[in-house]
């Protein structure tokens, strides 16, 4: 099971999915992930124009190179998300 957890963690699968796929709570699977510094995958390019990102230590993971990005990516893939305003 452990090692479950770790390879749905790693290829980029929510806290909320693994918990759903894995018959478990949320809390017990992000407990878990903590314990055992399991995180999801590092981008390495920005998920809306492809330029390559510099991950800095310490800081929260980004996922694009900039604002523009961002708002871009969230307005093409708002129906995806189920907390959108559409």
């Amino acid at each position: 099971m452990t090692d479950k957890i770790r390879d749905l963690r790693r290829a980029g699968f929510t806290l909320a999915a693994i918990a759903d796929l894995t018959d478990s709570s949320i809390s017990a699977i992000k407990s878990y992930c903590s314990r055992n510094n399991i995180r999801s995958v590092l981008y390495q390019e920005c998920l809306c124009c492809g330029k390559p990102l510099n991950q800095m230590p310490g800081r929260k993971r980004a996922k694009y190179c900039c604002r523009k990005c961002k708002d871009d990516w969230w307005n093409h893939h708002r129906k995806e998300m189920k907390h959108g305003r559409d």
